[in-house]
């Protein structure tokens, strides 16, 4: 027969150290999922980290536009006009 392990039993008729040791074994199993979950949503975000910053280091936007098109083969801008049509919604109303 193997020897005891732990605590020694001692006579509790009322049954007080089983419920406690009870209790005991569900605080250290509520314990130890409390800390799984948290190592599962470190490991996760750390994994979506490296995921964003291998997607995004591959995206390539090229050289800046002054330096593919020069200014002066660019179109010039229309100018703005307010939009006076029925309906629209271009300048400031005034008020009345």
């Amino acid at each position: 027969m193997a020897p005891p392990t732990g605590r020694p039993k001692v006579l509790d008729p009322a049954g007080e150290q089983s419920a406690y040791e009870h209790a005991q074994r569900r605080a250290r199993i509520i314990g130890r999922i409390i800390v799984g979950f948290f190592a599962v949503v470190v490991l996760a975000g750390g994994i979506v980290g490296v995921a964003y910053e291998k997607i995004f280091s591959k995206v390539d936007f090229g050289k800046p536009l002054n330096q593919v098109l020069p200014a002066s083969a660019r179109p010039a801008p229309a100018a703005a006009k307010p939009n006076t049509a029925a309906g629209g919604g271009g300048g400031a109303r005034k008020k009345k």
